[in-house]
This record gives C-alpha cells, sequence and structure tokens, in this order.
C-alpha cells in the first residue's frame, strides 16, 4: 500500500502541472489516486521502491548455493531458510545492487552445488532506496507526476484510428500499432514519461527484467 507523498506531495504536483491557482483543475483525491497509481506501476516494473522499504518473500528450489533476489536495492535479509533449516547470517552474503544472495563454500568457482542434492530455499529481504519524499530524485518524481496528470486527465483523441486498432494503412504506407504499444512500460497511457523513467532506471534493473 502506498500513500500521497511518498513520491511527490500535493505541492510539488500543482507546482509542475500549473495547478496551484484557483479554480484548481485536480482534487485532492484525484491526486492521490493518480499516485497510486503511477508508484503501484513503477514499482511492479522497475522491482525496486524508493519510498518506504519493502518487503518481498521468496520460495524457490535451487540445486547450487546461489540464489538471484530480483527486488533490489536489497537492505537486509529478515529471514533465510535451507530445507527448512535456518542459514545463520554469518553464513551467506549478498550483493544489494545486483540482487545476488550467496553461501557455502565458493573457494572454486562457479557456483558450488548444494550437498545433498536440490533443496528449497526460502527467503525473505526488504529492498528500496529508503529515501523520504524530499530526497526522491527529479529523474523519477517528475516523469512520476507527468503521468499522474495525464492519468487523470480526459481522453482527447484528434485522430480517426479506433483506439482498438491493431494496424492502419494509408494509400502509402502500412502501419502495425501492437508492439509499441505492448512496450510502453510503466504506464501504458504515457509514451514520454514512461521512456523518461526507463531512460534513468533500465542500467539499473535487475538483470532477468531488461527490456
Amino acid at each position: 500500500m502506498v500513500a500521497l507523498g511518498e513520491y511527490f506531495t500535493e505541492d510539488e504536483f500543482r507546482e509542475i502541472t500549473r495547478d496551484e491557482d484557483s479554480p484548481q483543475k485536480f482534487e485532492t483525491a484525484d491526486i492521490e489516486r493518480g499516485h497510486n497509481e503511477v508508484v503501484n506501476r513503477l514499482e511492479a516494473w522497475a522491482r525496486s521502491c524508493w519510498g518506504p522499504p519493502r518487503t518481498y518473500r521468496l520460495r524457490r528450489l535451487v540445486v547450487k548455493s546461489y540464489l538471484d533476489l530480483s527486488r533490489i536495492p536489497v537492505i537486509d535479509i529478515t529471514s533465510f531458510t535451507l530445507g527448512g533449516q535456518t542459514v545463520d547470517p554469518t553464513a551467506f552474503e549478498f550483493d544489494a545492487m545486483g540482487g545476488e544472495l550467496a553461501w557455502g563454500d565458493w573457494t572454486n568457482m562457479p557456483a558450488p552445488a548444494l550437498v545433498g542434492g536440490p533443496a528449497w530455499v526460502v527467503v525473505e529481504w526488504t529492498y528500496g532506496h529508503d529515501l523520504d519524499v524530499a530526497d526522491v530524485p527529479w529523474e523519477i518524481k517528475r516523469p512520476c507526476i507527468k503521468a499522474a496528470r495525464s492519468l487523470l486527465l480526459p481522453d482527447k483523441r484528434d485522430t480517426k484510428i479506433p483506439p482498438n486498432a491493431r494496424s492502419y494503412s494509408t494509400q502509402r504506407a502500412n502501419f502495425d500499432l501492437r508492439f509499441e504499444r505492448a512496450q510502453t512500460k510503466p504506464w501504458p497511457w504515457d509514451e514520454g514519461m514512461s521512456s523518461q523513467v526507463r531512460a534513468f532506471w533500465d542500467p539499473f534493473r535487475w538483470r532477468a527484467y531488461m527490456s
């Protein structure tokens, strides 16, 4: 659950969208709704958060003494069991930004196989950048505000192409409208702000979720 003020404040929203003077276009409840939706979509795509730390739990069958933690940056491992047995905190280490969790004897590379064969690993950890709203970088804050604004504005179509069209043809060219729309993440309704936040965060995203 997120709350207005984790990524941007109402005052910041009104400043960026030039909605400070009366009569105001957006009610506080509208701004809160927009804030929450853009944040939820951003965190689901980025697999990270800039507000208060989040908690994630992963259960996986592993064959080696290695596990990728898909939510970063990792703040702390709150619980870790291997085959139902608690692993001592001194027996493992993790890479905060890379998301790698490793344990066992790594004298020789690559990752050593588990003694006794595959086992279930259950890990719970906290992750995120743990920033106050004033410290959220503007490379994140500004696209969030503008994506929230575009979400709250009524749709205006200046084209005769139906909104659910999958392709479009003229006398001179054919256009496939499917791929680009499918790739507009994290905010399908705002390609421009999605591109801005991707440009900032893509170099840091967990490698298995690069797009």
